[in-house]
């Protein structure tokens, strides 16, 4: 999963331009938060800052408390977002992903829950705090593997 053009443009704009009159050289840029100055092409050293960046971290967290302070739920996006930014993109292997996804239908299966137990917000706002590179399960996809526990 590359970053999206929003995702870039959202690290972007934690960092300061330092425009320099040679163009073939990297741009220079500073961090908004610790005032760390460094070389970039891409998104990808900017990103890194971030998740390694005391200043920003503690922001963060506090932005954090005061939503969960306020019982402000993000939206899927938003906490993707932010899993993005602080961490960088999870990648996970399609081998993985069909044994998270088999583990979890074999839950919903054996606790007799409904199928579209997941589809919740609250449960994908939950699944990406804790694995923001894994997608759980639909009905569709428990559907699927139900026909492998009988």
């Amino acid at each position: 999963m590359a970053p999206t053009q929003a995702n870039a443009a959202f690290v972007w704009r934690q960092f300061i331009d330092l425009s320099c009159s040679n163009s073939k050289k990297s741009k220079r840029y500073r961090c908004r938060h610790c005032q760390k100055d460094f070389a970039a092409t891409s998104v990808g050293r900017p990103k890194e800052h971030l998740a390694a960046c005391e200043k920003w971290q503690a922001k963060q967290r506090q932005e954090r408390q005061a939503q969960d302070n306020a019982g402000y739920l993000p939206s899927y996006s938003e906490a993707i977002q932010k899993k993005i930014t602080e961490v960088g993109i999870q990648h996970i292997s399609q081998d993985e992903s069909h044994s998270y996804a088999y583990g979890a239908a074999a839950a919903v299966i054996a606790g007799g829950r409904p199928f579209s137990l997941f589809e919740s917000r609250r449960w994908r706002y939950f699944f990406t705090r804790i694995k923001p590179g894994w997608k759980p399960p639909s009905r569709a996809a428990i559907t699927r593997i139900l026909p492998g526990f009988y």
